[in-house]
């Protein structure tokens, strides 16, 4: 099936493919993208969970031993996409599946949505291990710049208080403030 890679390309490719000059960007990532990212880039002619498929490769690029490893992301492909596209992806895609509620429970919601999405326990900090508070900004950052050198405007951007990592993903979710 498709590889980390490949799903990077994908996405990377779907959330930018054509759009004019100066369109605002957000990274919005769930099961409806996913499948039809899977459909087309990969299509089998079965019924396929395509959520189930691209967290598979993230566990396998990015999980050892329980620990998440984001060293390679911060580095481009072959055609310049930023290679933390897909990780920032699950970011969202727990955000989406952790926004209903009061903020506090959004919050707790979200990390344990990240570490089941991963297959990592969460850790005394309640994120799951490899990944301290903080980790994600480079990965935003890139990402923004990527979309910034496209001619894109980027929308990914960070809250203030000890939340203002976790808010990158909330904020590419239509009309959810955290």
């Amino acid at each position: 099936m498709a590889s980390y890679l490949e799903w990077n390309a994908a996405l990377a490719d779907h959330v930018t493919g054509q759009l004019p000059q100066g369109s605002r960007v957000c990274l919005h990532v769930d099961a409806d993208v996913l499948g039809t990212l899977g459909r087309r880039h990969w299509p089998t002619g079965e019924t396929i969970c395509w959520q189930d498929v691209f967290l598979q490769a993230l566990r396998e690029q990015l999980v050892d031993c329980g620990r998440v490893r984001l060293g390679a992301l911060g580095y481009r492909d072959a055609a310049g996409r930023p290679l933390g596209v897909a990780f920032l992806g699950v970011l969202v895609l727990a955000a989406a599946s952790a926004s209903h509620g009061p903020r506090a429970p959004q919050r707790a919601a979200y990390l344990t949505r990240v570490c089941g999405f991963l297959g990592v326990p969460r850790n005394a900090a309640g994120r799951p291990p490899g990944f301290p508070a903080g980790a994600e900004l480079p990965l935003w950052e890139d990402w923004n710049a990527y979309l910034h050198g496209l001619g894109l405007q980027p929308t990914a951007s960070g809250g203030h208080g000890s939340h203002r990592f976790t808010t990158f993903p909330f904020s590419q979710l239509s009309g959810t403030r955290l």
